[in-house]
């Protein structure tokens, strides 16, 4: 945790004694003797006193908007307090709430629980954990199943008035005494920040699925009988009510949550384009613009017919309205850039085109190479804290790419729309030193189609008709193997020319730049970019690997990304290889060119490798919890735990 956020508590709650217990993705919680009631120090901070206190304190999330982050932080604080209130009238185990700081994220409540034998805290994990290391089978039997089944009646008893805890793992349930010398155990559940009210009984089974889920990770032995016994006392309590008849359909909506979740989500966030879909798909179930807009005209001055224009809106909605929406790209050159707009982004491909219910998945996450630490760290910390996925993994784009492949080494030549990478991979380890990034992706070709056209005469918007010119250079252009050759015969012939219709019905022909345009790739200063040309770039990259592996690289070279599907781009590759090959190498000797083997790889579904790549591993990895990085691991061991992900 910072020092600022720290010092930032300290000067909400000047003169209080403070110790931290927990720090989540969410908040922070401390324990104190004091609350705004009582001010005076009357016990020492320890576990022992009855006279202590929770503070629960949401820090600010600097990458959100910092009124929108103001919001949400207010709404969550309220909205909790009010559910603590509403709890203890309907006579439900939790802390009391004593106070509450809306505009500062802060709950003052009561503290609920004890120290066990081992000195740990009674939240039911460890209370599991005790009686399981300690081999107590009495306990493991009678008392293990007597608090489990409270667990469930507790969690009946919130299901049947219609609230959904949101957050219900093993961490979240305590264990209680009426007195220190007690030994019947009683139980609260505590940290409702994420709770909300639901009467549908897929909200209330994804509670349980939560919860057996974080049963199975942290006690994997004993996790089906905990079920058998939780589900017992859910069920009891459902039978005893007028609604009896609902723990039906939340027992048959549990069994499909069990199914559907053991499908993982895999998300390829590109530049350009955004690709969603399920682990173990050969395609993406949606492919859409990474473009975010907002109307450029107030409501009152819209005349769009019957077409809604909403306040915000993304993708396909956003590209199809994009004359009359100001368009903002969440992602520069691979990297997130705004996270608010992403945020819109993720919550269209999830909840209007996915139509998933988040809370309790696993998703699949690409990134490209060189991804900033932070960046990766906000990725995780959105998906956990507003998304709730049970499990996040982070893969490297052009890993994927090759798993598509079938290999585990190879170079990948990965070029989408903002950013073409050159990522030498062996033994599925990226070379990071070696990988070369060029600043020229699909985006520029097409900048670079609108300006040949502009000069031909043609007039063309460079924002409305952005979309036009992207459909034409997909359809028409393609990587010219001789320049000169190419050049000559657009001057002298008219065999490269082809006519395209626009939308508004004009026709207009294209020569010599269906090639022109795409040269960029191969010559950046075309498009005012000072790098060298992918076709050098890769020889560099394959070059500056150890001997030893340069050959593995250039029979394994994989073309990956939409903007490696021009026609003739793999010949044109291996062309400009041989000739640095030819000039750097063999220093224009031509007796020894026959020993270079090149070999490039061109699948015909290349535009969706990354996607392919991560469906095939995230439907390996999905019934494998331990290559995930669970929320329960984010919360106790916050960015640290990204280690798990191996080198990136």
């Amino acid at each position: 945790m910072s020092q600022d956020i720290l010092e930032k508590v300290y000067s909400i709650l000047p003169g209080f004694e403070l110790c931290m217990v927990s720090q989540g993705a969410e908040a922070l919680v401390f324990i104190s003797p004091q609350h705004p009631y009582l001010p005076k120090n009357i016990n020492p901070v320890n576990l022992e006193s009855t006279e202590q206190y929770i503070i629960k304190y949401r820090p600010r999330k600097p990458y959100r908007h910092e009124q929108l982050d103001l919001q949400i932080t207010k709404s969550r604080t309220a909205s909790e307090a009010k559910l603590l209130y509403k709890l203890e009238t309907l006579g439900i185990r939790a802390p009391k709430l004593i106070a509450m700081d809306a505009i500062n994220g802060i709950i003052f409540m009561e503290f609920l629980g004890f120290k066990l034998e081992n000195n740990n805290f009674s939240s039911l994990k460890n209370w599991l954990w005790y009686i399981e290391t300690k081999g107590d089978n009495d306990a493991l039997g009678i008392q293990a199943q007597d608090v489990m089944r409270k667990v469930g009646i507790a969690i009946a008893k919130l299901h049947l008035n219609d609230i959904v805890h949101g957050d219900l793992t093993s961490s979240n349930i305590v264990l209680t005494k009426d007195s220190d010398d007690s030994l019947e155990l009683e139980l609260a559940l505590i940290d409702f920040g994420l709770s909300s009210y639901s009467g549908l009984a897929e909200d209330k089974a994804v509670d349980l699925y939560v919860l057996e889920r974080a049963l199975l990770s942290t006690h994997s032995l004993h996790a089906e009988k905990y079920g058998e016994w939780l589900l017992d006392g859910y069920h009891s309590t459902y039978s005893k009510t007028k609604k009896s008849q609902q723990w039906i359909e939340v027992e048959r909506r549990l069994k499909l949550v069990r199914m559907h979740t053991m499908e993982p989500i895999v998300l390829d966030q590109g530049t350009g384009f955004v690709k969603i879909g399920r682990a173990g798909t050969n395609f993406p179930d949606h492919t859409f613009p990474s473009m975010v807009g907002r109307p450029i005209l107030r409501a009152e001055e819209r005349d769009t017919g019957d077409v809604e224009i909403k306040d915000i809106m993304c993708g396909d909605e956003a590209a199809a309205m994009r004359s009359m929406l100001q368009i903002s790209y969440p992602m520069e050159n691979g990297i997130i850039k705004n996270w608010e707009d992403m945020e819109h982004l993720w919550d269209y491909a999830f909840y209007e085109r996915m139509k998933i219910n988040t809370q309790g998945r696993k998703v699949l996450l690409t990134e490209p190479p060189m991804n900033p630490l932070k960046n990766r760290e906000t990725m995780c910390d959105v998906m956990f804290e507003k998304y709730q996925f049970g499990g996040v993994y982070v893969a490297i784009q052009a890993v994927l790419a090759l798993y598509a492949q079938g290999l585990s080494s190879g170079v990948v030549v990965d070029s989408g729309d903002g950013v073409t990478h050159i990522v030498p991979v062996y033994e599925s380890v990226v070379l990071n030193h070696q990988t070369k990034r060029l600043d020229v992706a699909g985006r520029d070709v097409t900048r670079n189609l609108i300006n040949l056209l502009l000069r031909r005469g043609y007039a063309f918007n460079r924002t409305a008709d952005f979309d036009t010119v992207r459909q034409i250079k997909e359809q028409l252009c393609y990587a010219s193997y001789d320049l000169d050759f190419d050049t000559k015969l657009a001057n002298e012939t008219t065999t490269l020319v082809s006519n395209y219709e626009l939308p508004d019905g004009r026709v207009i022909k294209i020569g010599s730049e269906r090639f022109e345009a795409p040269e960029c790739l191969f010559q950046p200063s075309l498009v005012d970019i000072e790098q060298p040309g992918v076709g050098e770039s890769l020889f560099n990259a394959i070059q500056s690997c150890d001997v030893d592996v340069r050959s593995t690289l250039y029979k394994s070279i994989v073309l990956s990304g939409g903007s490696s599907m021009y026609p003739g781009l793999p010949s044109r590759l291996e062309k400009e290889l041989k000739q640095q090959w030819f000039v750097k190498v063999l220093k224009g000797d031509p007796t020894r060119m026959d020993k270079f083997k090149v070999r490039i790889e061109d699948p015909p579904r290349r535009k969706h490798m990354v996607f392919i790549g991560g469906a095939v591993l995230a439907n390996i990895m999905a019934d494998k919890d331990h290559m995930w990085i669970s929320k329960q691991e984010w919360e106790e061991q916050g960015p640290r735990v990204l280690d798990k992900l191996g080198p990136r």
